[in-house]
C-alpha cells in the first residue's frame, strides 16, 4: 500500500541520518576524521582497521545467525530496524565525545611498546573497541533497513518500484545533514 511505501521511504531519512553520521566513525586506513581528531597515526589506524575487519568476520556470521533465527511477530528485520538505531546513535556519540585525553590519568604515560605510550595505546584500544561494537550494531541496523524491501512483497516489480521511491526519499537525510552540519559546527563550536 501507499502508506507502507511512504513509511518505508520516509523512515529511511532517519535511518540514513544514522548511517551518514556513523560512517565517518568506522575505522579506515585513510580516516582523517579519526586520525586528525583523536590523534591516532595512520599506520596505527591501518593496524586497527585490519583488526576490525578480522573481528568482523565471526561477528558477521553471528549477526546473520541471529537475524536468520529471529522469531518475532514483527518479522525478520523490523525488530532490528526499530531497536538498533538508538544504540548506534549512542555509540556514535560516545565515540566522538569520549575523553581520550584523560586516559593518561587512568593508565599513565609510560612508554610500553614500540615507542608508544600507555595512554596512546589505551586510546587505540578504546577506539578499536568502540569501532567493533559500532560495526556490529550498525550493520544490524543497516542490513535491516536494506533487506526489509525483500520481504515487503513477493512481486519483483513492486519491490523495484518501492526501491526507486525509497532511494529518492531517503537521500534527503544525508543531504540535509551535509547542508546543516557546517552551520551547526560553526555556531556551536565557534571560538
Amino acid at each position: 500500500s501507499f502508506k507502507e511505501v511512504a513509511s518505508y521511504a520516509f523512515g529511511g531519512i532517519g535511518a540514513y541520518l544514522i548511517v551518514c553520521m556513523s560512517i565517518p566513525c568506522i575505522l579506515g586506513a585513510t580516516n582523517v576524521f579519526l586520525s586528525g581528531t583523536i590523534g591516532i597515526g595512520m599506520t596505527d589506524m591501518y593496524i586497527m582497521y585490519v583488526i576490525g575487519v578480522l573481528s568482523g568476520i565471526p561477528l558477521t556470521g553471528l549477526r546473520a545467525n541471529i537475524i536468520d533465527n529471529t522469531r518475532n511477530k514483527a518479522g525478520k528485520y523490523r525488530p532490528y530496524l526499530l531497536r538498533m538505531g538508538i544504540p548506534c546513535s549512542i555509540i556514535f556519540v560516545l565515540m566522538v565525545w569520549f575523553p581520550y585525553d584523560k586516559l593518561s590519568l587512568l593508565v599513565g604515560t609510560n612508554v610500553l611498546f614500540a615507542g608508544k605510550t600507555a595512554d596512546y595505546l589505551a586510546k587505540c584500544f578504546v577506539l578499536l573497541l568502540f569501532n567493533v561494537i559500532l560495526q556490529f550494531v550498525y550493520m544490524f541496523f543497516y542490513d535491516a533497513y536494506e533487506n526489509l524491501i525483500h520481504v515487503l512483497s513477493p512481486n519483483s516489480q513492486e519491490r523495484a518500484d518501492v526501491a526507486s521511491i525509497k532511494s529518492i526519499v531517503y537521500s534527503l537525510g544525508p543531504s540535509v545533514v551535509n547542508l546543516i552540519m557546517p552551520i551547526v559546527a560553526e555556531n556551536v563550536f565557534h571560538t
